[in-house]
């Protein structure tokens, strides 16, 4: 298979904030593969990039592995995974209100309606490769002990915005923590702890013929159609209530264009789908594997075996993964695309509470795009230049050898930009500026948003040839408050204003 030249890293600069996650398969989720990939042949490595969806998401019902007595070195360490459920009465906690769809040019937006059909954690057929200590159930919020509702993923019917297989879209809205004597110890010190969401495209056809145990299927992507109807925008309203306080300072996600409203009792976040690149390399032996990848794989995995070496033939990781990242970087450039997966999901990271500056914990940042994989660590702040810097990849070209187009935006709470930026960026304009590695002028389109609560940045049209994105806030109240001075000559007396005036000649500034 032919080896397309791609980008190296490229950083982005921007005068605000951002976010992250991490990576796993759904129970039964449909594989997402398009573009025909091989698995390697004998002797070879394949390491692949978004074969799935990013992070943990998919995950349709809450499970627990509960502290235990029994010595079992296998065993997971005492966690949950609670899947919110829909919110049925007012007094609900920690649910999901509502979930919306509408056309990118509509101004209103239409609420979906739950689906006669709904997944039953009950005849959920559990595999026996599947851990006997993992429990799945589920049980009701706790605000005493900080443990959300757990339930299982519900299914909306959105009428106004048919897919290709009918109206029902699952939402996916999961939160993930430690347990400590059964007790949520949300700590980093002790355990993790992450929130993720994504809206999918679902289909009840299987039920209806009484084939799936009612569980139903995700809608696949072919090389042809999009997963999602085009042109559609979807908005969540999730009931954080006390886990307001624990989502963090910082975000990724696969939206387009997104707004976000928050606060401490419920998250609204809106925007488009994304399709994204999925890649992979193949490395002819074990011994050019091991020669590239192994010191970021030891850095990263430290008590793992060699990631080289048998029966291990393959290597697969997302873009919220930690590991991605660095492993794309040291493949200098032989990364393929193979296909593209497309999701509307938004995620936090485990080192999401972890920021340096200006910490608003009431707020949090948010970082999209459709490059390959993105950094599941926070901007950095760069006082000197008045910047965050953050840094994506993706391919040069796609699977058709094609240019691969960017779009990137950011959302940044204004709190959290006024402490930044030290003044009031309701007053600020961006300063803009794409170039490519080869210092050329990168075609782009560019813009900047407000709410009374946010701050959006958006561009797109950049390619992935290693581009460098600089935004900067600038204060126009700042730039254009003018002075005026009064100038003397012998008799003669003229005030002169400007930002910077300067007397006329012949005339002296008057002491």
């Amino acid at each position: 298979m032919r080896s397309f030249k791609v980008s190296k890293l490229f950083a982005i600069f921007v005068t605000v904030s951002i976010l992250s996650t991490s990576s796993a398969t759904a129970e039964d989720s449909k594989s997402e593969f398009n573009g025909k990939l091989l698995p390697p042949a004998q002797g070879q490595f394949q390491i692949t990039f978004n074969q799935g969806a990013d992070g943990n998401f998919g995950e349709r019902y809450s499970a627990q592995v509960k502290p235990s007595d029994v010595f079992d070195p296998t065993r997971e360490l005492p966690n949950y995974r609670a899947i919110l459920p829909a919110c049925l009465l007012p007094t609900d906690l920690t649910c999901i209100e509502s979930i919306e769809s509408k056309k990118v040019n509509e101004a209103v937006w239409k609420k979906g309606s739950l689906s006669t059909n709904q997944l039953d954690v009950g005849k959920v057929k559990v595999s026996e490769s599947q851990p006997k200590w993992r429990e799945y159930g589920t049980w009701k919020a706790d605000p005493l002990t900080g443990k959300p509702a757990g339930g299982v993923a519900s299914s909306w019917d959105l009428a106004a915005t048919p897919h290709k297989e009918g109206v029902s879209y699952l939402a996916i809205v999961q939160f993930q923590a430690s347990l400590l004597d059964n007790q949520n110890a949300f700590n980093p010190e002790l355990g993790f702890s992450e929130l993720n969401g994504m809206i999918q495209p679902w289909s009840w056809k299987c039920a209806e013929s009484g084939f799936c145990d009612w569980l139903g299927s995700a809608v696949a992507k072919n090389d042809a159609t999009s997963v999602f109807p085009p042109n559609t925008e979807f908005r969540i309203t999730v009931r954080t209530n006390f886990l307001g306080s624990k989502i963090g300072s910082w975000m990724v996600g696969r939206l387009e264009k997104p707004t976000i409203k928050f606060d401490s009792e419920k998250l609204v976040i809106a925007g488009k789908p994304v399709s994204y690149p999925m890649g992979f390399l193949n490395f002819k032996s074990r011994e050019e594997c091991a020669s590239k990848i192994e010191s970021v794989m030891t850095k990263y995995f430290p008590r793992a075996p060699r990631t080289c070496s048998p029966p291990s033939s393959g290597f697969s990781t997302n873009s919220n993964d930690d590991v991605a990242l660095p492993l794309f970087d040291v493949l200098d450039g032989e990364v393929t695309q193979n296909g593209e997966v497309e999701n509307w999901t938004f995620s936090n990271g485990r080192k999401s509470n972890r920021i340096a500056v200006c910490s608003d914990p009431k707020n949090f940042s948010l970082a999209t795009s459709n490059a390959m994989l993105y950094s599941v660590n926070p901007p950095v702040w760069d006082k000197d230049s008045s910047t965050l810097s953050y840094r994506i990849a993706s391919t040069h070209l796609d699977r058709k050898s094609e240019l691969n187009k960017g779009n990137y935006s950011l959302v940044i709470s204004k709190k959290l930009a006024d402490c930044l930026w030290n003044f009031d960026t309701a007053k600020a304009s961006a300063e803009i500026s794409i170039t490519s590695s080869e210092g050329s002028r990168n075609i782009a389109v560019s813009a900047m948003r407000t709410s009374t609560d946010w701050i959006y940045f958006d561009a797109s049209g950049f390619t992935f040839s290693a581009p460098e994105i600089k935004v900067k806030l600038i204060n126009k109240a700042a730039t254009t408050e003018t002075k005026t001075i009064t100038c003397v000559k012998g008799a003669k007396l003229k005030k002169v204003s400007g930002l910077k005036p300067k007397c006329p000649t012949g005339y002296k500034a008057k002491k």
